[in-house]
């Protein structure tokens, strides 16, 4: 899972939602490798999720 340019694993995922989420209230959008396993997509929504994310947009980078 890459943020910003840094790999932050999935762990990364929640305190990064949660931190960005006390500064505005806006959507998560995942950005997925046409590669990426289906398994690693559901566990980074799921962060994003439990994190407070309300919104979760989709995006597939071919």
């Amino acid at each position: 899972v890459i943020y910003g340019g840094r790999d932050i694993g999935i762990v990364g995922v929640g305190p990064i939602v949660k931190r960005l989420l006390l500064q505005e209230d806006l959507p998560v959008i995942i950005q997925s490798d046409e590669g990426a396993s289906h398994g690693t997509f559901a566990r980074v929504y799921g962060e994003a999720k439990l994190a407070g994310a309300k919104q979760i947009n989709f995006s597939t980078k071919q």
